[in-house]
């Protein structure tokens, strides 16, 4: 085995260890995501576990996924189709919303509640990463992201 692939062992095993530690760190805050998809509803407890929904997501035709804290507002709404994503922020039951502002040069199907998909413009649908930073950003915390643009509705 010559050097070069030591290193990568090694900065591969420094990565796994790291993962693990803040893992364990997210579960002792007590970080609990309410998440709704077409797969159930169910809880998260670490940033690793809301990346590995939102890319297994990614792999369905079309996905909808809610993410909320202890109360169900704020939310983030992520709709998702394969490497696009619509992002919404619910701040509250009154309506107060935000939608992403994306640079899609061409207009994405989504479906929301399982039914027939929608067209969305390509102004507001961004890639499966941005999305995941939103709903990283979200789950420590419960705000609306920083991360990437928004539009008032």
């Amino acid at each position: 085995m010559n050097l070069r692939n030591i290193l990568i062992e090694l900065a591969n095993i420094i990565y796994r260890d790291i993962q693990a530690v803040q893992c364990a760190v997210d579960e002792r805050k007590g970080i609990r995501m309410n998440i709704a998809c077409n797969n159930g509803d169910f809880e998260l407890y670490s940033k690793q576990d809301i990346e590995k929904l939102l890319r297994k997501s990614s792999l369905n035709p079309y996905d909808d996924i809610w993410i909320s804290g202890e109360k169900d507002y704020p939310c983030l709404a992520i709709l998702i189709n394969g490497a696009y994503a619509c992002v919404h922020y619910f701040l509250n039951e009154d309506g107060d919303m935000w939608q992403s502002i994306g640079d899609c040069e061409q207009d994405i199907l989504f479906s929301t509640n399982g039914e027939e998909p929608a067209a969305m413009p390509g102004d507001c649908v961004i890639s499966l990463e941005k999305a995941i930073q939103c709903a990283v950003s979200f789950f420590y915390t419960v705000q609306r992201p920083a991360c990437i643009a928004w539009r008032e509705l």
